[in-house]
């Protein structure tokens, strides 16, 4: 069982987020929005990479599309239209 104390300050709250998406543990209560109770379901004994931990990889995805925003953005002042033309179209198909 783990105990998050202080999930009414930021960083109780995102251990909150991180625990509650990851599948080895299980959200027992929220004892009066200032701490919430975890139990472990099961075990893991392999070490994750951030690709296997859904919160980041949640969170990830919007920093990404905004620095792919703004790659685009700075190839558009080149004048390298046909390369952010390009994308745009890959990204399209992938999406069907």
């Amino acid at each position: 069982m783990l105990l998050v104390d202080d999930i009414q300050l930021w960083t109780g709250h995102i251990l909150k987020e991180f625990l509650t998406e990851e599948p080895e543990w299980s959200l027992i209560s929220d004892l009066s929005g200032r701490t919430a109770a975890f139990v472990k379901e099961k075990d893991y004994s392999q070490e994750k990479w951030w690709g296997q931990q859904p919160y980041i990889v949640r969170k990830s995805r919007r920093l990404i599309r905004v620095s792919e925003f703004r790659q685009a953005v700075a190839k558009l002042a080149k004048g390298r239209i046909g390369h952010v033309t390009n994308k745009i179209k890959d990204r399209i198909k992938s999406n069907q």
